[in-house]
């Protein structure tokens, strides 16, 4: 027979109603978390739906028209960055024109990095070291295609070039 102690309860029964007020203790718990997580699940719907309710047409349009500007912002950096890899570019032209030469016409594709340059020079022989100058920079890739070559009525030579550009001829430095 179990020792019983002075209220005549065995040590096994105490232990069992221990046991039995804990498990009630971790169901009433459960129950009233459970509660608690719904409540607030629901609390928080009513408040979305209430937030989302608050705005204003003018509040709404508002919201639509910065969303807007903010996409013409990303857009217009991506125009900026362009427009300096074409200034790039043109910079780069300029320093490798030979004195007698000018161009009367210059598109710049910068995604190709082709330059298609209309210009007039004072001779041929100075169309030549413009050529020469063009297929020996490190700027250009490849060979210069010259077209449409005519001497005009002051012995001037007009003409059409193609020149393609190294891919890191042009690319946007960011920064001071």
């Amino acid at each position: 027979m179990p020792p019983k102690n002075q209220a005549g309860l065995s040590l096994e029964n105490a232990v069992f109603y221990i046991a039995l007020v804990a498990l009630a203790a971790t169901v009433g718990t459960f129950f009233y978390l459970q509660y608690s997580v719904t409540k607030s699940t629901d609390e928080l719907a009513s408040l979305t739906i209430e937030a989302t309710k608050g705005k204003t047409p003018d509040q709404k349009e508002l919201e639509s028209n910065v969303l807007r500007v903010q996409q013409e912002l990303k857009d217009f950096s991506k125009m900026l960055a362009a427009q300096k890899a074409s200034s790039q570019l043109f910079t780069k032209l300029e320093n490798m024109v030979v004195s007698g030469v000018y161009f009367t016409k210059c598109d710049i594709n910068s995604g190709t990095m082709m330059a298609s340059i209309s210009g007039h020079a004072l001779s041929f022989e100075i169309l030549g070291q413009q050529i020469s100058k063009f297929e020996s920079s490190d700027e250009v890739l490849g060979d210069v295609t010259i077209g449409n070559v005519t001497i005009d009525e002051d012995g001037g030579v007009s003409f059409e070039a193609k020149v393609k550009f190294n891919e890191g001829t042009a690319t946007p430095q960011y920064g001071g």
